[in-house]
């Protein structure tokens, strides 16, 4: 498992803005938001219930879609763009460069109906049993590595795949 080579002591986000992505990370958590209720409920994983812990640090993988899904494009002023990557750029952008995983969570989920991408659910699931209230902050500090919004946009302008 790739995410074995984080250190112990980092807290790490993940962005797999890909098909089939869910469970790309095998990590032991998964967060679903209720769009009825506005709950978000966290479940363990059945690939790792009852196993031993596989991680000891803290990760979080936020995936564009289920397993069984594809990734979506939207278009922006910019052009054709993956719609995760747009919508955590905008939601970041315009709520908060901190926000829990239920906020992050409910902001994907109306981003997803706002831009009529029914088909597509973004998935976000955690290395530990992480409260919906815990923070996910983008902000910068001296001990963080962090990705920028520009960062991710230079990465996705200057990507050599061709978009399907």
């Amino acid at each position: 498992l790739y995410l074995k080579m984080f250190p112990i002591t980092s807290n790490t986000i993940c962005i797999f803005d890909c098909c089939n992505s869910a469970t790309i990370g095998d990590l032991e958590y998964t967060y679903q938001y209720n769009a009825t209720n506005k709950t978000t409920q966290i479940t363990e994983n059945r690939t790792t219930k009852g196993k031993k812990r596989s991680l000891e640090n803290s990760i979080i993988s936020i995936a564009g879609c289920k397993d069984e899904q594809i990734s979506n494009v939207v278009l922006t002023d910019k052009g054709w763009n993956s719609a995760l990557t747009t919508a955590i750029i905008e939601i970041f952008s315009t709520h908060s460069q901190e926000l829990t995983l239920h906020q992050l969570e409910m902001y994907l989920h109306e981003y997803m109906i706002k831009n009529e991408l029914f088909e597509q659910t973004p998935v976000i699931s955690s290395s530990w049993a992480k409260k919906p209230g815990s923070l996910i902050s983008l902000k910068r500090s001296a001990e963080k590595r962090f990705i920028t919004r520009e960062a991710i946009e230079h990465i996705w302008l200057n990507r050599h795949l061709p978009l399907l």
